[in-house]
């Protein structure tokens, strides 16, 4: 089974370094934990420090509304860095797996210090939180200026991109296991 520092010197955003370059931390040598399909990952408002960095399949991340309604936030995918905050607190959303979903789990605490240790390490982490900001920067913006047809087909046009640069689209043709 490929461990998590296996599997981030192959990763696109980690690009590819030398075992040196990733440095020797022991902590990333866990492996991936898989959930079946439409397995709650964790919940909103959970207090746990865990990291969850997706090595396969499909999930949404999500807030749970007070009418009982749910919002979909995102749709990790690939090498995608979930429930990292800065500082203590609870969980702002949930995250569910849509297909089998295999998971690296490490404690932001092993994250930040291995971040902080291993300087190219915390500059390919930095890249991957900026990414992943700006993303869910752009459905802010989705949500207020365009209507439901515009939304939907940026959002085709967003996977479409994002799984092109993991491997996961041909020429504009990919799976999506996503229903309304």
């Amino acid at each position: 089974m490929q461990t998590l520092l296996q599997f981030m010197r192959s990763h696109p955003v980690g690009g590819t370094l030398s075992k040196n370059g990733w440095g020797n931390n022991d902590s990333f040598g866990v492996s991936a934990k898989i959930y079946k399909p439409h397995s709650v990952i964790c919940r909103q408002d959970d207090t746990d420090d865990t990291v969850f960095i997706l090595k396969s399949g499909w999930a949404i991340l999500y807030r749970e509304l007070l009418d009982g309604e749910r919002q979909i936030i995102d749709t990790p995918l690939w090498g995608d860095i979930v429930g990292f905050h800065f500082v203590d607190g609870p969980r702002f959303a949930s995250l569910a797996s849509i297909t089998e979903l295999a998971v690296y789990e490490i404690s932001r605490k092993a994250l930040v210090d291995a971040a902080l240790s291993e300087g190219r390490f915390g500059n390919k982490i930095a890249c991957a939180l900026a990414r992943l900001n700006a993303i869910l920067a752009e459905h802010l913006v989705n949500v207020g200026r365009r209507n439901a047809m515009s939304r939907t087909a940026h959002f085709l046009l967003e996977l479409e991109e994002r799984l092109s640069k993991v491997g996961l689209s041909d020429h504009g043709r990919y799976e999506c296991p996503l229903a309304q």
